[in-house]
Formats: structure tokens, sequence, C-alpha cells
């Protein structure tokens, strides 16, 4: 592969590889490196001008028939340098802007084609009126994405939120600074009638009999209900699934699976057989679920009677007096609850040596799990045939051991990303 092609076509691609110009010339001439292969060549080249090999390969290939053609494709991708943001001026942008976010304060979806309908009717915002995909165009330019919602933003608004997902994403990059064993844990729920919403169907089959006589059947047979339930606590790491600690039992109840679950059994499973397979030292990320905030011991609140009250301050050894009110009794307890305000699960965790760090409430989407979970309910979907819980059991089984380390690498890289 001649050098100077190679060149040539970084000039037209406004690539700068002044840095390695000289490094090409003595490295990647075949006659040059007469025992290297055309792929390690290429690779090479990669390396030193950063185009990847796909598109070096390419140029080879057009040096060959004498033509050398720059792609007319490649569009500006640096924000300020779009042609559409140069026709409007930032009287216009801000204008576009603030009439998206007017929707979002009476919490309406701006959809483009009323934001179009609202503009247009606007003569002092646009010089003319523009189609629905250029304004769409437009709005990416400016830095807007149209994707999927998040949580609902009165939730993520609130103070305690806010002050909470800050504290634990500082405390998360802390741990993961000091490179300690950060593991995951979670619950989900599968049902026996677990299957994909979507296949392909013949829509010629018109009936049975039609079917019959063309010998062919009338479509998958779809699950009758949702069937019985497993619900299924696990904990994994960047490194994979701890073994042989998936906890496993069948739901009595066919509502939300937390019914099922609660602060003994997991407290039991916790103690007796999580514990023991964790690393030294280790982190345990998990959310609030009830079954995870069993307190230590009751607090004293409002709803309390005067003499319990009385009795609970005079087992902390809390002086008060015979004259206090209830109100009074509650305020003395208020200053010293903080003391006995703790969680069962933490003080198991922190006796062996770890650690319980708490998810802010509304953000699963920082638990990988979430994704791995994602992934084994999506394969039992395509293979359930039977919609029976033992047949179901068997499939959560095997799709848990295929989850690969390199699953989970990949599902908290995603989460890193999130975090940061």
């Amino acid at each position: 592969m001649e050098i100077e092609n190679v060149m040539k076509y970084l000039d037209a691609e406004n690539y700068d590889y002044s840095d390695c110009e000289d490094e090409l010339e003595n490295n990647i001439l075949e006659d040059e490196i007469p025992n290297a292969t055309i792929k390690s060549i290429v690779n090479r080249a990669s390396e030193l001008t950063g185009v990847s090999a796909s598109t070096l390969f390419e140029i080879k290939k057009e040096a060959k028939s004498g033509i050398l053609q720059t792609p007319g494709k490649k569009r500006p991708n640096a924000f300020g340098k779009r042609t559409r943001l140069n026709t409007y001026d930032s009287f216009t942008l801000q204008s576009i802007r603030r009439r998206v976010h007017s929707f979002y304060k009476i919490n309406e979806i701006p959809t483009v084609k009323k934001l179009l309908n609202d503009l247009n009717n606007e003569a002092d915002i646009l010089q003319q009126k523009i189609s629905e995909r250029t304004l769409c165009r437009l709005l990416n330019d400016m830095g807007f994405s149209f994707k999927k919602r998040r949580r609902q933003s009165a939730l993520i608004e609130r103070d305690d939120i806010i002050a909470w997902r800050r504290k634990y994403l500082r405390d998360i990059k802390l741990y993961k600074e000091q490179q300690k064993i950060i593991y995951y844990l979670d619950e989900t729920w599968v049902n026996a009638g677990i299957s994909t919403t979507k296949v392909w169907q013949d829509k010629t089959i018109k009936s049975c009999s039609d079917a019959r006589r063309k010998g062919l059947s009338t479509g998958l047979k779809g699950p009758s209900g949702k069937g019985g339930r497993l619900i299924i606590t696990h904990v994994g790491s960047k490194r994979g699934f701890v073994n042989d600690a998936a906890d496993i039992f069948s739901s009595k109840k066919t509502k939300d699976y937390h019914e099922e679950m609660d602060g003994n059994h997991f407290e039991s499973w916790f103690k007796s057989t999580l514990i023991p397979k964790l690393e030294p030292n280790s982190i345990i990320v998990m959310n609030n679920a009830s079954y995870h905030s069993v307190k230590e011991e009751i607090l004293p609140t409002q709803s309390w009677r005067k003499k319990d009250i009385q009795e609970w301050l005079t087992n902390k050894n809390i002086p008060w007096g015979s004259d206090l009110l209830k109100l009074e009794l509650l305020q003395i307890g208020s200053t010293v609850k903080h003391k006995f305000d703790g969680y069962r699960i933490d003080k198991i965790a922190s006796e062996t040596g770890h650690k319980v760090l708490r998810l802010p409430p509304y953000h699963c989407e920082l638990n990988p799990i979430e994704l791995i979970w994602a992934q084994v309910k999506g394969n039992i979907a395509h293979q359930n045939q039977t919609f029976k819980l033992q047949e179901v059991k068997n499939l959560l089984l095997e799709d848990l051991d295929k989850v690969s380390g390199n699953d989970w690498k990949n599902a908290v890289a995603h989460v890193t990303k999130i975090e940061k």
C-alpha cells in the first residue's frame, strides 16, 4: 500500500497526521517490512493516524483502482458549526428553547407538531415556515435529544433525594478508587407465563380449517395467564454472580412480590448464605425495600402511649421528669434517637467486616444487576414453551449460569458512565 495514497486521503479528510508523518513513511511501506502482513501494516497505520482499520482497507482497495474518492456524507459534528444554527440568530434559538420548556412547566409533552404549530403562528419568531423534519434537526443541533423519559421529575427534585444521590455518588467513587470489591444485590420475579410479546405471525391463515388444508398451523400458543411466580434474590460484582448464593422460592400470592419477602426471610439468607461467600471488607449495594430496612429497634413516635415513651427513656438511661407532657418526652427522645436508629442488616454486615451502601430512592438505573435481570428474563421468555413453573425454574437456573463475568463487567461499566 503506497503511503502517498493514505496521506492524500487524510489531507482530503482534514486529518492532522503531522506528528506521525515520518513514522508512516518509515514503517508502513511493504518493501521496508517484507515479513509483515497487510493486516498488521494497516493496523499500524491505524494506530499512527487515528483512522479506523476498515477505512484504511477501503483506501487500499480504492488505490488499486487508481481512483481515491472522498466521502461526501460527512457532516460537521461540533456544536455551533451546524448550518441550521447559523441560519437563525440567538434570539430565535432561545425563543424555541423557551417554548419547549414552557411545555415542560405545565407537564405537557412537547411534540414536534405542537411546537411547530406554535412557532409557525408566531411571525416574530421564525421568518419563514419550516417543516417538521427541519425542526427535528434544528432541535438536535440545539442540544435536544429524543429519548426515553426518565424518572418522575417531582421525585428527582426533592432536596433529600438530591442530597442522598450526591452522597451515594461520592461514596461509590471513593470505594472504587480504594479498589474495594462492590457487590450489587437485588430481587426480581419470573412468572410461569413469561413469554415474548411479539412474534412473526402468518396473516394468510384465516381459520383452523384453512391451516389444516394447507398443512400449516394456526401459530404459537400463548400462555393462558401469568401462572405461578418465582421470586429470586441474588448478588454479583463485576466478576460475576456470587456462586451458590441465589435464593429462589415460589410465591403464594399474585400481587406485588414484595409481599412475599419479609425481613426475617431476607435476614436469614443474608446472614447464613450470602455473608460467608463474600470477599473480606467488601461493599454491598442494595435498595431501600422494607425487608432490607428493618430497624434494630422500634423508636418512639407520636402514636406511642406516654407510659411507653417513659419506659423507653428509662431503659436507655435518659433522664425525664414526671411533670413532662407527652410532646416534651418525644422531644427528649428525638435528641438521642439517632444513636439507636440503625438497620439490622447494616449491623450484621458491619460485624462481619462489610459495609452496606444504600441506593437513593427511584434510582434503580444505578444498580447493574437490573441489566442482568433483563438479560436473564429475556432469555427465559424466548425459551419458555410449556408455561409450567418447574420448567421456568429450570430455565432460570440455566440462564443464571450462562451469565458471564463479561456480562457483569459490561453492566457495571454502563452504570459507571451513568454515575459520571
